[in-house]
């Protein structure tokens, strides 16, 4: 079982310098599964320009709390997207077990946005 975990993900960005589409190594976590082989995961991010942090739905990750991050980060909950698992690599904690609390906060916050966006579509 993948969900609640974090992984590595190979995820595709643009590339300002060179202008161009690149890939590179991200921390995301696992909150469902798409179909066989998709899953349906949260980026987690460092976030170097502040203004970019949505203060609703970023969750701000410390790093000397959650270990596996070399930086403080955060867990963008409003940003799930569907990866292949070819994109995973290496998974780095179990998070739902080890950090229970902030993954449960997580999903609260995904259907909140969920709930947002679709009754904003309306």
């Amino acid at each position: 079982m993948m969900i609640g975990k974090v992984y590595k993900s190979i995820v595709p960005y643009y590339d300002r310098v060179n202008r161009r589409q690149s890939f590179k190594s991200r921390p995301c976590l696992i909150i469902g599964q798409a179909d066989a082989g998709d899953y349906v995961v949260l980026p987690i991010s460092s976030i170097s320009d502040k203004s970019k942090v949505n203060p609703i739905y970023d969750i701000s990750l410390d790093c000397s709390v959650f270990t596996f991050l070399h930086k403080n980060s955060y867990l963008r909950t409003h940003k799930q997207t569907v990866v292949n698992i070819s994109l995973l690599k290496d998974q780095l904690v179990d998070f739902k077990s080890v950090h229970e609390e902030t993954f449960l906060e997580s999903i609260i916050k995904v259907e909140e946005f969920q709930k947002k966006m679709t009754s904003d579509a309306l």
